[in-house]
């Protein structure tokens, strides 16, 4: 039972890989893509001189919880940051938010139940740092 509960949590979570959704919104001069591994965060303007380029946002509705959702969320703001040649991102928000309800009538009993769907998401400035 447990290999067979393990097996389904690797499944889950190998489906929520490819799950998050993002957006990339050039806004600076055009850059070659650069490698998501190299993107780095920053929570304060870096130090060194620095150009925006872009804006980015990620978001994933699904995961095992609610960390592992905004890590899945983290990779894809990589990897959208990187289409836009940044080396990192200027983080200007973070958290979750309600994407919709979901209404189920049970015929049987008569009763009504909803269901918030919530969603994690992370959103910044695409920056090249010099």
């Amino acid at each position: 039972m447990k290999v067979a509960r393990a097996a389904m949590l690797m499944s889950m979570a190998a489906l929520c890989a490819g799950c998050a959704d993002g957006t990339a919104i050039p806004t600076g001069n055009r850059h070659a893509p650069s490698l998501a591994s190299a993107v780095r965060f920053y929570s304060d303007p870096p130090h060194a001189p620095y150009e925006v380029v872009g804006l980015v946002k990620a978001e994933i509705a699904a995961g095992l919880t609610a960390q592992e959702s905004m890590e899945y969320a983290i990779e894809e703001l990589k990897k959208q940051a990187a289409s836009l040649g940044a080396n990192g991102v200027l983080l200007t928000g973070n958290g979750a938010r309600t994407t919709g309800t979901d209404i189920t009538y049970n015929k049987d009993s008569g009763q009504i139940s909803s269901n918030s769907t919530t969603a994690q998401f992370v959103e910044g400035r695409a920056i090249l740092v010099k």
